[in-house]
C-alpha cells in the first residue's frame, strides 16, 4: 500500500509541473491535495482494519457456532467448514475441505443433495432437503438448509447448515417428556388439591354436624335436667295419691263397705302406671354421673321397649325373648340409651309399608359368664362392605334419607364402658347386633326384698319422718301407723329440734331434697353430734337433680329408697334396718 502512495506521489508531482503555475503556488496546491489524500488514506486504513476485525468476528463466530455450517462452493464442495460440522461429519477439518459434500454423504442420497445445490445457484433465496451422512457407527439424518453467499477466492458458494435431525428428534422427545411430566405433576397437583379441598369441605361438614349434634347435646341435657325436675316433682304427689288409696282401700275392708273397691284399684292402677312413667323418665334423664349399679337388662329393655312402643306399633311385630339373666354392671341411664338407640336403629332399617310383615327380636341369655342380649330384625341388612365401617363416627348408610353417623359409634363407646362388646351381623334375613356383658353373679340390692307385713315384734319401733312435702307426710304417716310407732317433721330443722330436747327414734326416714335445711345436711350434723343415730337412717329421694346429690346418693346406695315409694318394700327396708 505505502509503494502505491509514493506512485500517486509522484504523478501529483508530474502534474504540478505541467500546469504552469509558479513553484510556490504549485507547493501549495499539492500540499492541500497531499493533506487531503492523507486524510482519505487514514480513512480506508481504519475501514480495512474495521473490516479485518469483522472477518476475524465472523470467522470466531462461524468456527464457534453449535450449530453445524459449511461453505460450498457452486460445485458443491466443501470450502470452509466449522468445529461442530466437523464433529457431525466425523473428519478432520483439512480432509474436508476441497471434498464434495456428497462424498460424505450416502449414495442414495446423491441425487436429491445435487438437485439442492441447483436449487440454491439457480437463483432460489433459500432452499431444504433431507439427506443422511454416512457414518461409521450408521447413517445420521440431516437436513440442508443453504443459501447464495459470495466467498473471497472462490466467488459464488452458499452458506449451508447441517442440522442433526436424530438429535433434535431426541431432544423435541425429550421435551416432549419433560411437558409429559410436567402435565403428570400438574395433574397430580391437581388431584392433590382437589382431594384437600374435598377434605376441607368434608371437615367443615364434619365440624358443622358436630357443633349441630354439640348443640343438640346442650339442648338434651338441658331436657334431661328438666326431666329429672319434672320426675321429682311428680313422685311426692303420686306417692301419697297411691298411700292415701291404699290407706281408704283398708278402711274399707276393715269396714265392710265393697262398693268402692273398683273405684280405689282403679285409683292405685293410675298412679302407679303413672309412678312406672315417671320412673322410666328418671332413667333416661340421668347424666354420666350416675352411680354404677348392678342393672337388670330386661327390665332396662322393656323400659326401652315402652318408651319407643308408638314407633314400634306402625312398623313391626315384637318377639321378646327375655330370659331371667345374672345382672351387669353399669349405669342404667346408659344402657338404656343403648337399646333405645339399636330399637330405633331397627326401626329406620325396616320399610314402613310393609308394616306388620317386619318383626324386631331381642333375646337375653346367659353363656358362661357374660350375659347376653341380640337385638334382630327382618330389615335389608348391612352391606358386606358398610359391615367393617358401621361403628365409625359419622358413617352412615341412610344417605339421602339423612342420618348423622353418630348413633351407632355412640352405642359402641357406653357398651364398652360398661366392660361389654358389640359386634354387627347381617344376612338377606335383616341384621343382628350382638351384645355381651361382663355377668354380676352377686347382684347389688337397694333394699331387701319384702317379707310379710306382720310386725317382727310386739314392740312398736319409734320411726322419726322428714318431709317437707305434708301429704306425702300424712300419708306416710297414717300407712306406718298401723305397725310403728311414727313421729312426723316437715323440716330438717324441725327434727333436728325433736332429737335435741331428747326425742330418741329407733330410725329415721328422712327426705334429701328439702326446702331449708337438706336431707344430707341433716345427716352431716348428726354424723358430727349423734353418730350412731346417724347409721340408723333412710334416705328417701324423688331423683338426685345436682351432681352433689348424685354424689350422696352413691355413698349411701344401700340405704336409699325411690320415690315414688312402694308401701311393701317400705316397710320390708325399715324391718330389716330395725334389725
Amino acid at each position: 500500500m505505502d509503494e502505491s502512495w509514493s506512485a500517486l506521489r509522484q504523478q501529483a508531482d508530474l502534474r504540478m509541473g505541467s500546469v504552469g503555475l509558479p513553484e510556490s503556488a504549485q507547493e501549495r496546491e499539492l500540499e492541500a491535495r497531499w493533506h487531503e489524500l492523507e486524510l482519505q488514506r487514514e480513512a480506508l486504513v481504519g475501514t480495512i482494519a474495521e473490516l479485518g476485525r469483522s472477518r476475524d468476528a465472523y470467522k470466531t463466530l462461524f468456527q464457534h457456532c453449535p450449530v453445524a455450517y459449511l461453505c460450498l462452493d457452486e460445485h458443491g464442495r466443501i470450502v470452509e467448514a466449522n468445529v461442530a460440522a466437523v464433529e457431525l461429519l466425523g473428519r478432520g477439518s483439512q480432509s474436508l475441505v476441497g471434498q464434495h459434500l456428497s462424498s460424505a454423504l450416502r449414495s442414495e442420497d446423491a441425487t436429491a443433495f445435487e438437485l439442492h445445490r441447483r436449487a440454491v445457484f439457480g437463483g432460489a433465496r433459500a432452499a431444504t432437503c433431507t439427506v443422511s451422512i454416512d457414518r461409521a457407527g450408521g447413517p445420521v439424518p440431516v437436513r440442508l438448509d443453504s443459501a447464495p453467499t459470495v466467498v473471497e477466492d472462490w466467488g459464488q458458494s452458499s452458506l449451508t447448515a447441517l442440522i442433526d435431525l436424530a438429535a433434535e428428534t431426541a431432544q423435541a422427545d425429550a421435551e416432549r417428556e419433560r411437558t409429559t411430566a410436567l402435565e403428570a405433576q400438574v395433574a397430580e397437583r391437581s388431584t392433590e388439591l382437589q382431594s384437600t379441598v374435598a377434605d376441607l369441605e368434608a371437615s367443615r361438614a364434619a365440624a358443622a354436624e358436630m357443633e349441630h349434634q354439640l348443640a343438640l347435646a346442650e339442648r338434651l341435657a338441658d331436657l334431661g335436667a328438666l326431666a329429672a325436675s319434672v320426675a321429682h316433682e311428680m313422685n311426692n304427689p303420686l306417692a301419697y295419691v297411691v298411700l292415701s288409696a291404699e290407706e281408704l282401700r283398708r278402711r274399707n275392708a276393715a269396714a265392710g263397705r265393697t262398693e268402692d273397691v273398683g273405684l280405689i284399684d282403679a285409683i292405685i292402677g293410675g298412679a302407679t302406671r303413672a309412678s312406672d312413667v315417671v320412673s322410666q323418665l328418671r332413667l333416661f334423664a340421668r347424666s354420666d354421673s350416675d352411680p354404677v349399679q348392678a342393672v337388670d337388662l330386661p327390665a332396662v329393655i322393656r323400659s326401652a321397649l315402652h318408651f319407643t312402643r308408638h314407633d314400634l306399633g306402625f312398623r313391626c311385630r315384637i318377639v321378646r325373648d327375655l330370659k331371667r339373666v345374672p345382672s351387669v354392671l353399669g349405669r342404667p341411664s346408659r344402657l338404656g340409651q343403648v337399646f333405645v338407640a339399636l330399637i330405633t336403629n331397627a326401626i329406620q332399617a325396616m320399610d314402613e309399608g310393609e308394616d306388620r310383615d317386619h318383626m324386631l327380636t331381642i333375646r337375653t341369655r346367659a353363656e358362661g359368664n357374660e350375659v347376653v342380649v341380640e337385638v334382630t330384625d327382618s330389615g335389608p341388612g348391612i352391606s358386606a362392605e358398610a359391615l367393617p365401617q358401621i361403628f365409625e363416627p359419622f358413617f352412615t348408610t341412610r344417605g339421602s334419607r339423612g342420618g348423622t353417623g353418630l348413633g351407632l359409634s355412640v352405642v359402641r363407646t357406653l357398651v364398652e364402658q360398661a366392660g361389654g362388646h358389640i359386634e354387627a351381623r347381617s344376612s338377606t334375613e335383616g341384621a343382628c347386633f350382638l351384645l355381651r356383658f361382663p355377668a354380676q353373679r352377686a347382684a347389688l340390692h337397694l333394699v331387701p326384698k319384702p317379707r310379710s307385713e306382720e310386725s317382727p315384734s310386739a314392740t312398736r319401733a319409734r320411726l322419726l319422718i322428714v318431709d317437707d312435702e305434708l301429704p306425702l307426710l300424712t300419708a306416710l304417716g297414717r300407712a306406718l301407723g298401723r305397725e310403728f310407732n311414727p313421729t312426723l317433721a316437715s323440716s330438717g330443722a324441725e327434727a333436728l329440734q325433736l332429737i335435741e330436747e331428747g326425742f330418741e327414734p329407733d330410725l329415721i326416714l328422712l327426705d334429701l331434697m328439702m326446702d331449708g335445711m337438706r336431707g344430707d345436711e341433716l345427716h352431716a350434723i348428726l354424723q358430727e353430734s349423734r353418730p350412731a343415730l346417724a347409721e340408723r337412717v333412710l334416705f328417701l329421694t324423688g331423683g338426685a337433680t345436682t351432681a352433689a346429690a348424685r354424689r350422696f346418693l352413691e355413698a349411701h346406695k344401700g340405704r336409699v329408697l325411690a320415690k315414688p315409694i312402694d308401701l311393701r318394700q317400705l316397710v320390708a327396708a325399715i324391718r330389716s334396718a330395725l334389725k
